[in-house]
């Protein structure tokens, strides 16, 4: 009787482990934004599809991006920020396009996409568009759908976006 407990107690993991690696398959999922409804600010007068995609953008956006919304940092949170941004081409083995959106003519660099805009713009684009709110950082997959919003120089947010980076581009 012992041996035979003994037989199904090591057969038992045995066997699950066996049926897990010959069957599993680990999928992770990045959750798409809007797709249910839109949770616009209270001054954008606009209408929008369901499920949301970022059509009317004027920034250019070309396959999976990045977007940083930088109006009214200083230049210390602004620099932090942009060294932990630059880890994403490092860690990353496909490109991904970072941009940075501001209303200033910031003369740091580090970036390789900057779009300048005016003030109106900025907001419409931040606001109504991207639905930033607190978050300077919108993540956007080549289909132009969000797929996160991070806050701008915390090393742990930008461990989160390149994790979500790498699920989204299939690195795991």
């Amino acid at each position: 009787m012992k041996s035979i407990l003994l037989v199904f107690a090591l057969a038992l993991p045995v066997s699950i482990f066996v049926f897990l690696y010959l069957f599993g398959e680990n999928k992770f999922e990045v959750p798409v934004y809007f797709q249910e409804s839109v949770m616009a600010p209270s001054e954008c007068n606009d209408t929008y599809k369901i499920p949301y995609t970022v059509d009317r953008s004027t920034i250019p956006l070309n396959g999976t991006s990045v977007l940083f919304f930088a109006k009214g940092l200083g230049t210390d949170v602004l620099k932090e920020s942009i060294f932990q941004l630059n880890r994403v081409n490092n860690e990353l083995h496909a490109p991904v396009t970072l941009t940075l959106v501001s209303v200033d003519s910031l003369e740091l660099g580090g970036l390789e996409n900057f779009v300048q805009m005016e003030d109106g713009a900025y907001k419409q684009e931040s606001n109504c568009v991207f639905m930033t709110n607190t978050n300077r950082l919108v993540l956007v997959d080549s289909l132009k759908r969000i797929r996160g919003f991070y806050k701008e120089g915390s090393m742990k947010e930008i461990d989160r976006l390149i994790l979500e980076l790498k699920i989204l581009l299939n690195e795991y």
